[in-house]
């Protein structure tokens, strides 16, 4: 008796606006054979992922690509387990000796990675602040501003869309900078009273058109 395994085959799209990914949606192997699953982005990000989660379990990382050409990071340390970047566009999982163990569902995934330092600070009134948003994971996102208080909520102060361009130039006592594709700074000559609570975001949009408006810009 022959024993199959089952691998379902989703996507995953965390930028609703950028890509477009094609790959079968489920797929029957036999135990020991090997199997190669297709992921193909329309898109052009640069950090692609494979995830794996089993029944009733979580996600966990499979396989991270940064750029294409590179080796890719093989984040489950199991052998049997290969990806290759060959271009932008192609990221496909190959998988040998398959196991039952290896039934579950397959997330193929592009993420941001978005870093804000400090994430922390605390200041006394007149104080300067500089605050340096990092985003990773595609070669021109668009960068975002969001600032929480108590009384107004959270709202989206300052937008870009590119180097050098943030709207608007000022708001209150804050400054924005876009000194290149992959910084967005948050500076104060001097803070004032009050807590607020500033958020850094990054996004993907197909549409430039569409891409240089705040997403939320009322009290939540």
């Amino acid at each position: 008796m022959q024993l199959l395994i089952a691998l379902h085959l989703l996507f995953f799209i965390t930028q609703t606006l950028a890509a477009v990914f094609r790959q079968d949606a489920f797929a029957v192997a036999r135990k020991g054979s090997a199997i190669r699953l297709p992921c193909l982005q329309e898109g052009t990000h640069e950090y692609m992922y494979w995830y794996r989660q089993f029944a009733g379990g979580g996600l966990a990382v499979l396989y991270l690509s940064r750029y294409e050409g590179m080796d890719a990071d093989n984040e489950s340390q199991d052998p049997r387990f290969s990806a290759v970047r060959p271009n932008r566009q192609n990221f496909p999982l190959n998988i040998t000796g398959l196991q039952l163990t290896d039934t579950a569902v397959y997330y193929c995934v592009d993420l941001l990675q978005v870093q804000q330092s400090p994430l922390d600070l605390v200041l006394h009134p007149g104080s300067p602040m500089k605050v340096t948003c990092s985003v990773q994971g595609s070669s021109n996102p668009n960068t975002f501003w969001y600032r929480w208080t108590p009384t107004e909520g959270i709202h989206c102060v300052f937008y870009s869309v590119g180097t050098g361009q943030v709207e608007p130039a000022k708001v209150d006592e804050f400054s924005a900078s876009r000194p290149n594709n992959s910084h967005f700074v948050l500076e104060s000559a001097g803070v004032g009273t009050g807590l607020a609570v500033w958020y850094c975001a990054g996004s993907t949009h197909g549409n430039k058109s569409k891409a240089g408006r705040c997403t939320i810009n009322s009290p939540l």
